[in-house]
Formats: structure tokens, sequence, C-alpha cells
């Protein structure tokens, strides 16, 4: 009888070491529908400032944004953006990094297009080696093609506004 529990435990222990060992899948890489990109003379800091300030993000949208207004600042902070083509959005941030300086946008289902069924917006920041810094504007869509298309267009209107409203942002 000992014989056999010894051997019971011995092939447990042979089977859950090798079990322990497994690694885990590759993390898979987002495939982006929207990607811009703009480098600016003025630093990281200076950037998330304006990114997180509604009134300058609308100062520096080059004339594309209207008015940004925070609308829930309690469990999770919302806005609507009025653009100055009349059209405007809902969005919740869905992640904010105040350390990393990113931050992750989802855009309401209100707010959706027909044919959209997701939306959301990532902005990342990073310093440049010059003093100056790298912003990258990017947006993944879940939808009907053809509405999809439409909103990529949009949204890559709205990113190179942007684009080239920050390169105006002084340190």
């Amino acid at each position: 009888m000992k014989k056999i529990n010894l051997l019971c435990i011995l092939l447990v222990g042979m089977f859950g070491v090798k079990t322990s060992t497994a690694q885990m899948p590759a993390a898979k890489t987002i495939v982006w529908d929207v990607k811009i990109s703009a480098d600016v003379k003025a630093s990281k800091g200076d950037v998330w400032r304006v990114l997180i300030d509604n009134e300058k993000l609308q100062q520096y949208s080059n004339g594309y944004v209207k008015s940004v207004t925070t609308i829930d600042q309690e469990l999770v902070e919302s806005r609507d953006v009025v653009f100055t083509n009349g059209n405007t959005r809902t969005e919740t941030f869905a992640q904010t990094d105040y350390v990393n300086k990113f931050m992750v946008i989802r855009i309401n289902k209100i707010s959706l297009p027909k044919g959209i069924k997701s939306a959301e917006i990532a902005i990342f920041t990073k310093d440049l080696d010059d003093d100056g810094s790298n912003i990258l504007w990017v947006a993944k869509i879940a939808g009907r093609k053809s509405a999809k298309q439409k909103l990529m267009n949009q949204l890559e209107d709205e990113f190179n506004a942007y684009a080239k409203g920050f390169t105006k942002i002084k340190s």
C-alpha cells in the first residue's frame, strides 16, 4: 500500500512540474484602424497638460473643435465634444494614466453612427531625444465596413487637426 501511495505522489509531482512550466501565449498586437502621429517642440508634460485641459484641447484643435465640456466626474469622467461642423460626441475615459501620460477614450453608444458597434481612441505621448515629444492618436472601430470607413475618415480628419494644432504648443 505504501508503494502505491508513493507511486501516486511521484506521478502527481511529475505531472504538476510539467504543467507548471507551460508558457503564456504571446500577446496579440492591436491593428489600429486610424493612426496619426506628430512630433512637436514641446515637452511630454506640456502636451499632456493640453490633452487633459478642455479649454486648451479646444484651443489646439486647429479650429476643428468648438467646445469640450466635462459632464461627469464622479466615478468615470465623461465629456461632450462639439465640433465646428455642428456634430457632437459624448465620450468616456476608459483609462487615464497620469504617470505614463496616455489615455483611452470610449465613444459612447449614443454618439456612434449607425452601423458602428464600438469605437475607442487612444492617445500616447513619448519624449524625443531633442527636447520635443511625439503624440500618437489611434482608433479601433468595430462595425459595418461602410460605416466604419466613414468614421475612420472623420477621426483621421480630427487627429490631423490636432496634430497640426499641437505643433503650436510652446514649452
